[in-house]
């Protein structure tokens, strides 16, 4: 039986970007269980630069979409 993955791919970092940019919360897009949690996508973000701007454009993304429905 395997854990959550703690590698980061740029396939997953997509996937939670994906998420955040549709208004989730990044618990809610790490909660299945072929998802790394959150602690492990808080680590990414300290060591993948490539990520930050991925997770960073995801976060306004929202940001944007909420403003908008408003």
């Amino acid at each position: 039986m395997s854990g959550r993955p703690t590698e980061y791919t740029p396939e997953v970092a997509k996937r939670i970007c994906e998420g955040l940019s549709r208004g989730h919360a990044l618990s809610t897009v790490c909660s299945p269980d072929e998802m790394p949690c959150e602690g492990t996508v808080y680590g990414w973000l300290s060591k993948q630069p490539a990520f930050v701007e991925m997770y960073t454009r995801a976060k306004d993304d929202c940001c944007y979409a909420m403003a908008e429905s408003v």
